[in-house]
């Protein structure tokens, strides 16, 4: 948050965030609800982000406490941001298709997709902030490690949870599905109403990679939304 102040948009998403009092911890239950009395029953909870600013020690840390604002209305208020401060400069549908780097800097060829042209730029830097997705693999930057371990199915949901997913305190709930054998996240969206309240929620389905889920069954496998699916690496 200090680092957006700089930048000048802090207000505007403490304007639109998580309140303080709906963001203080987050827990993990049995569930969210069924037939047998056990569903929903809370399993464990934790102090998280600050007590949602009322720890004394996060407050001494920094001038500006903890906040949560979802992406999809982040990225707007840091896209007018950043018009507001270079007019005319960001440009969307571009795509970067190779790089050339010597002593003298980079020439980085760009593909316009609307007006249907390429174009080269040179600068004395080139920032490879893509998730690793182009600038890597063209600088040859290959990756180690285990690969992917998880996978998990993200869903945008507008409903009302209230019913079940009653702390009003806990911004990220850990659910443990017996049905599906799989951990389920859910986190409130907003945008008027928090908490229990929120119109809106974001649920990862998370399962091993490659796994076809507890069953065969269509019911109770783990079904990505191609839109929303994502891979997690580690």
């Amino acid at each position: 948050m200090e680092v957006l102040e700089d930048a000048g948009v802090a207000e505007a998403i403490a304007q639109r965030s998580t309140p303080a009092t709906q963001m203080a911890a987050t827990a993990y239950y049995a569930g969210l609800t069924g037939p047998d009395p056990d569903y929903g029953h809370p399993l464990a909870r934790l102090e998280c982000w600050g007590a949602g600013g009322a720890d004394e020690h996060w407050s001494a840390a920094s001038s500006w406490r903890q906040l949560n604002l979802p992406q999809i209305r982040l990225e707007p208020l840091l896209k007018a941001r950043a018009e507001e401060l270079s007019s005319a400069r960001i440009r969307f549908g571009h795509e970067l298709v190779g790089l050339e780097q010597d002593s003298e800097g980079v020439r980085a060829t760009i593909r316009d997709h609307a007006a249907g042209r390429t174009y080269v730029v040179g600068c004395q830097y080139l920032l490879g902030a893509d998730g690793g997705r182009r600038v890597a693999g063209l600088v040859g930057v290959e990756y180690e490690g285990l690969g992917v371990l998880t996978e998990t199915a993200t869903l945008h949901v507008s409903t009302d949870f209230s019913p079940w997913a009653k702390d009003p305190d806990v911004l990220i709930r850990w659910i443990f599905s017996p049905q599906a054998g799989v951990m389920v996240v859910m986190v409130p969206m907003g945008p008027d109403r928090w908490g229990p309240e929120s119109e809106e929620w974001v649920i990862h389905l998370n399962y091993p990679a490659e796994d076809p889920g507890p069953s065969q069954t269509p019911r109770s496998k783990p079904t990505p939304v191609r839109h929303w699916a994502c891979r997690i690496r580690r």
